[in-house]
């Protein structure tokens, strides 16, 4: 019964989903306490595969929860060493990390989600080689960014990408990313690849928010494909909208770098047990050893990384 319960709501996503993703997908489609009454019927178990830490009200946010406070034993706990087949996947089967995001564009996706942690300068220069080798190679048609979409976020950069000048207003946008931020929009200057500001701080959906701008310019362009460059939360899969209206043509990446080690992730303790130096992809995650690997970075969604992300990007440790 519980298998059955929860396929009927997996047309919303191409992610299988646990009970409390369940319950929230439910309430929040309407269907109030009748929806509770079957859950109850279906005896669906309380614990989910991956328990949150923190609140339920905090998924897929990069926001903080006022007076939630993270259990760091439970933080702690979530440190295990790699096992020894998930060392030996990623040295055997590991992915030089642009072409692989690249070949998904050649194909059928039209929207590469690529994630970050904010403020991390190695996953902003990155984001640059990729977003230039797709735009040299005429894969992509425009460039969403997690930018206010407003007269001092869209029409600033607008403003940038026909003169090539920077306004106050705009270097207030700027200042809140590392140098290299500048960098992607000069590369969209350069190749002419317009950019969509998609963020809106003062929605209580952001996540719809950005998701409904993007998919607005691909319908009014169902050709064009894009690369949507935002926080790692913005890219889950769970139950977005992007990704449950796109399916098969949304491919998320997260990126994780030497921050990482800090919060214990598995993935990223695998390259470094490994000894690899460069930068590596992890491909079709779900079908790796890494796919019940939890994702526990604070206030982001806790869990497992072959329910939130197509693929993962490993950063070496700075130098």
């Amino acid at each position: 019964m519980e298998d059955r319960a929860l396929d009927s709501f997996r047309f919303f996503t191409k992610k299988p989903l646990s009970r409390r993703e369940f319950l929230k997908l439910g309430v929040e489609g309407g269907l109030g306490l009748a929806f509770l009454s079957f859950l109850k019927a279906c005896n669906i178990p309380n614990s989910p595969a991956s328990t949150p830490i923190v609140s339920p009200a905090a998924w897929a946010t990069a926001t903080p929860v006022p007076g939630v406070d993270i259990d760091m034993k439970l933080f702690d706990a979530k440190r295990p060493d790699a096992t020894r087949e998930q060392i030996d996947f990623l040295r055997n089967n590991g992915r030089e990390p642009v072409e692989m995001i690249l070949e998904k564009l050649q194909g059928s996706v039209s929207v590469v989600g690529l994630g970050e942690m904010h403020n991390e300068l190695d996953m902003e220069q990155f984001a640059n080689r990729v977003i230039g080798a797709a735009a040299e190679r005429k894969l992509i048609q425009f460039v969403a960014l997690e930018i206010d979409n407003s007269e001092q976020g869209q029409g600033q950069v607008d403003e940038f990408l026909r003169r090539g000048t920077i306004s106050p207003e705009l270097q207030k946008i700027l200042n809140q990313h590392n140098t290299v931020y500048l960098s992607i929009l000069e590369t969209a200057r350069n190749n002419q690849l317009p950019i969509l500001c998609v963020d809106n701080h003062g929605s209580n959906d952001r996540d719809d928010f950005m998701s409904r701008r993007i998919l607005s310019n691909l319908e009014a362009h169902p050709a064009d494909k894009c690369i949507f460059y935002g926080g790692n939360g913005h890219m889950i899969e769970r139950y977005d909208l992007l990704a449950g209206t796109l399916k098969d043509k949304y491919y998320s990446v997260f990126q994780l770098n030497d921050r990482n080690i800090g919060t214990g992730e598995t993935v990223y303790n695998a390259m470094i047990q490994a000894g690899i130096k460069e930068a590596i992809g992890i491909d079709n995650v779900k079908q790796t050893p890494f796919s019940t690997a939890t994702y526990g970075h604070p206030y982001e969604l806790w869990s497992e990384y072959g329910r939130i992300t197509d693929a993962i990007v490993l950063l070496p440790p700075k130098k």
